[in-house]
């Protein structure tokens, strides 16, 4: 068992966030697509947190590949939004952990993402990005800059993942990734799951779409077809459905026999 598998079984509960598990299905085939596509590049996120899906796209790197994690840190006063609470040490004690071999090709880099640009990234890292996490600031005009960051960086196929889009407690992250699509129509969203909504090039975004749907269907996962601001999108990790009143099962009828009440 290789490390990521090893992080997708069950190591990854031992590092404190929110990414949900199911997710890891998913990007282990976009991982596979894009290998098998030849497309190259570092894998990066913005907004690290304690590193719990940082920690899973590091594992991914291929030989000469590297990471890179963007982050306020322990600067706590940049988190306006109060969207978590990063820790550089704890950060860095997790990645140790679950990647102790590969943990020195990822750059760490402490700071505020509106100060950050796709150009910063590229000059970081001398390389563009394949797969990029978003899960900074929770205010639009963050999410807009955040997600600019990441496509002016992007590699041709790599793929942007857009966290908390849906989530209710952050409404502001469906106002800016909405004004991203509409200032980069070059790009498109292709999956949406697990809190996340998936996004690659316009061009790339129908073969992912069938990827996704096609992994779907090989796990079993309840998926459907929908669209998002006139794009398709694979609707992934749906919840089981929970009875209403309406359809709830009807209790038995009460039988008598001889005389007696059933018990």
């Amino acid at each position: 068992m290789n490390g990521f598998d090893a992080y997708r079984a069950g190591g990854h509960h031992a590092v404190h966030g929110w990414m949900q598990a199911g997710l890891l299905d998913f990007l282990t085939a976009i991982d596979q697509h894009q290998k098998e596509m030849g497309v190259d590049g570092a894998v990066a996120e913005i907004g690290v947190h304690h590193g719990r899906l940082f920690i899973a796209l590091h594992l991914l790197l291929s030989d000469g590949e590297r990471s890179a994690a963007f982050d306020i840190f322990d600067s706590q006063e940049l988190n306006i939004d109060q969207s978590g609470f990063g820790d550089r040490g704890v950060f860095e004690q997790n990645l140790r952990l679950h990647a102790p071999r590969t943990a020195d090709r990822a750059l760490i880099v402490p700071g505020d993402s509106m100060e950050l640009t796709g150009a910063g990234v590229l000059e970081r890292l001398g390389t563009r990005v394949r797969l990029f996490s978003v899960d900074g600031g929770h205010w639009a005009d963050i999410v807009c800059h955040d997600l600019h960051t990441a496509a002016d960086s992007l590699s041709p196929g790599g793929v942007i993942i857009a966290d908390d889009v849906f989530n209710q407690s952050w409404p502001d992250v469906c106002v800016g990734f909405l004004r991203f699509l509409s200032e980069r129509p070059e790009f498109a969203p292709f999956a949406v799951g697990y809190n996340k909504v998936l996004v690659a090039r316009a061009e790339d975004a129908p073969a992912f779409l069938e990827l996704i749907a096609a992994r779907s269907a090989e796990l079993g996962d309840r998926s459907k077809r929908q669209e998002l601001d006139g794009h398709p999108v694979h609707v992934i990790g749906m919840p089981k459905p929970r009875p209403v009143l309406g359809n709830a099962p009807k209790p038995a009828p009460r039988r008598r026999w001889l005389g007696l009440k059933a018990r």
